[in-house]
């Protein structure tokens, strides 16, 4: 159909059909901020758990636009 099914647990997104990761999260504080990583799997190649890719499983072969995407969405 076309769509992508995913659900978020905590900070992670979670690929239904076959409950596999799609993104890596963490979010800790220091001493004078708060810290914040976000990746997104590209592919599967090297994960030691159960992942979904970008462009290996899910056809995305523009990760350029994707990433604008994004960034304007998180500044919106």
């Amino acid at each position: 159909t076309g769509q992508l099914c995913l659900t978020r647990q905590g900070n992670d997104l979670w690929w239904i059909p076959e409950r596999r990761k799609l993104s890596v999260a963490i979010t800790t504080v220091s001493p004078t901020s708060v810290l914040m990583h976000y990746g997104v799997n590209l592919t599967r190649e090297g994960a030691p758990v159960p992942t979904v890719g970008l462009q290996s499983d899910l056809g995305c072969d523009d990760i350029p636009a994707l990433a604008h995407h994004w960034a304007n969405l998180l500044i919106e």
